[in-house]
């Protein structure tokens, strides 16, 4: 009934340690940046905050909506 699929190293697009790198030197980028633009902090911070909104915004409405068919 359920399908298990199983990737490889060599079917994948990147391989866990590049990957990894990326996310690494990701980090350290947005971090330098930070430095040398603190209101970029600001930004970052203000986006974070308006995406968890929306996203718990749809979400009240799933729940609504999922409620509303129970009964």
């Amino acid at each position: 009934m359920f399908r298990t699929i199983l990737l490889d190293e060599d079917q994948s697009l990147f391989y866990p340690w590049q990957f990894v790198l990326f996310i690494g030197a990701s980090l350290i980028l947005a971090a330098v940046m930070i430095f040398l633009l603190p209101q970029l902090l600001a930004y970052l911070v203000a986006t974070v905050l308006l995406w968890i909104g929306i996203l718990i915004f749809g979400m009240a409405f799933k729940f609504k909506k999922l409620n509303n068919r129970r009964f």
